[in-house]
């Protein structure tokens, strides 16, 4: 039973490796536009702002991040994403995070407390 549960374990890092090479999660600060309106335009700056998101595409100008995913399709649609396409002149801080390690350590942890969580019960019908 724990050598099928240990190949069952190995089988999901796996795919969670799979998924996190072809996934990149990145944050990104970066300088925006400042839209105003009978305003003092020498007063203005332009706005900081942050995002965190799965980087679909990169070119030499431009990051496009999306932050936003449906799981299934919706009314037909293949794709339906939301997110930004962000100007690298703009960029001020980016944080590239690797996907698998978070997933498989994620899954670890759980796995750790699920063992904790079973000694317990053990224990408590002792």
């Amino acid at each position: 039973m724990a050598s099928r549960e240990c190949s069952e374990n190995q089988n999901k890092k796996k795919q969670l490796l799979e998924f996190g090479k072809k996934t990149k999660l990145t944050y990104v600060k970066y300088s925006d536009h400042v839209l105003f309106r009978n305003y003092d335009s020498s007063k203005l700056k332009p706005c900081i702002r942050e995002t965190i998101g799965w980087i679909r595409f990169e070119d030499e100008e431009a990051i496009y991040i999306c932050s936003d995913v449906a799981t299934k399709p919706i009314l037909n649609m293949k794709k339906r994403e939301s997110g930004l396409v962000i100007l690298k002149s703009t960029v001020l801080e980016r944080i590239d995070y690797n996907l698998a390690r978070i997933l498989i350590t994620n899954q670890e942890c759980n796995l750790s407390n699920n063992a904790l969580k079973t000694e317990k019960k053990e224990k408590c019908k002792e």
